[in-house]
């Protein structure tokens, strides 16, 4: 009723297409991928549950990639950070802490699923900007 009142979403496109299970179109030159998140069944070090901010995602929200250098187990670790905190981290090997670096990387939820034990998992769509 109110839609002339909202400030409108210039990210609605890509967010509908990942609702719609697509990946997005993307400007020549970019990339565009599904990738899985890790450590979703862990709690943050603030000891808030990861599950229960998985528990509240919506698919075709954003989720910001953080590199975290002060990593214990993965000196190239690259945290998976939702609106209400950390849901996990990119899978070891991922090689793409320079595109986190330099902002090139950004996140959309594409899937949240139930696993084993009532654990949820995340899938999100990344997409790589190319270098200036």
């Amino acid at each position: 009723m109110f839609s002339w009142f909202r400030s409108k979403d210039p990210l609605e496109p890509q967010r509908a297409a990942i609702r719609r299970g697509e990946l997005p179109a993307v400007p020549a030159g970019w990339k565009c991928w599904r990738n899985g998140v890790a450590g979703e069944s862990f709690k943050n070090p603030d000891g808030i549950s990861r599950q229960d901010i998985i528990r509240r995602l919506k698919v075709g929200e954003s989720v910001r990639l953080e590199a975290d250098p002060g990593n214990r187990r993965d000196k190239a670790a690259v945290k998976v950070m939702a609106a209400d905190g950390q849901i996990g981290f990119l899978p070891q090997g991922h090689g793409l802490n320079s595109e986190v670096e330099e902002g090139r990387l950004f996140g959309f939820v594409a899937a949240i699923r139930s696993g084993e034990k009532g654990i949820y998992g995340v899938t999100i769509v990344l997409v790589r900007q190319p270098k200036a």
